[in-house]
């Protein structure tokens, strides 16, 4: 029988074990994406990045790839920087002196072999649902990620 001692109940388990099933696929993806950079010293702090401008091959100012991200400026500029010292990332001036940041050719192809580690580790962890559920869980991941503070 409902209650709405029962419904507290079944929010606060919510509550409470919601972080951690997030934080385990969170950790086996960076997990997955360390493991791929490793052999360039790089860790996963880079993937995002790499894959994004890889997604990019136009280039993408550094504010650009922040927003896309959702990743703070300060972050951003640390590891593209790093991507820049080790030679996997070039940065241009496109026609109104803005820096673009694009992919080197060893940087594309690492980040092709990153973004084909991580698809193959989201289909993995995503291959228990149908389709309708896949296309569901993205919709409510997104609805939850958009929400305004």
């Amino acid at each position: 029988m409902y209650t709405a001692k029962n419904q507290e109940k079944i929010n606060k388990i919510n509550f409470e074990i919601f972080p951690v099933y997030i934080s385990d696929v969170l950790k086996k993806m960076h997990k997955t994406q360390a493991e791929a950079l490793e052999p360039l010293s790089l860790s996963a702090i880079h993937a995002p990045y790499m894959t994004t401008l890889y997604r990019y091959p136009e280039g993408l100012t550094m504010a650009e790839l922040s927003k896309l991200l959702r990743l703070d400026k300060a972050n951003t500029s640390r590891a593209m920087n790093e991507l820049l010292e080790k030679g996997y990332a070039e940065k241009t001036e496109d026609k109104k002196k803005n820096s673009v940041l694009r992919l080197t050719k060893s940087g594309a192809k690492a980040a092709e072999s990153l973004t084909e580690s991580t698809t193959n580790f989201i289909n993995e962890v995503l291959s228990p649902l149908d389709g309708f559920e896949k296309r569901r869980l993205y919709r409510l991941l997104f609805k939850l990620a958009s929400k305004k503070d």
